[in-house]
């Protein structure tokens, strides 16, 4: 899908970024307990790139939110 839609992913993550809803609310507070002891999400850099896809994807499909 990202090749069929280039640059769509990285338009939607800066349409998604620093808005306050309901959505970020929730993901702000479950970042951390995601996978708790996977590798991939014990750095600012791992929890950083959930926080964009998670915040996207809600922004994407608001009427989902990010679950």
């Amino acid at each position: 899908d990202m090749a069929a839609n280039p640059g769509y992913y990285a338009e939607v993550v800066e349409q998604s970024l620093g808005t306050c809803n309901l959505a970020t609310e929730e993901i702000e507070r479950d970042l951390r307990r995601f996978l708790p002891e996977h590798p991939a999400f014990q750095s600012d850099t791992g929890i950083s790139a959930l926080r964009r896809v998670l915040t996207a994807y809600a922004y994407r499909n608001p009427k989902i939110g990010y679950c």
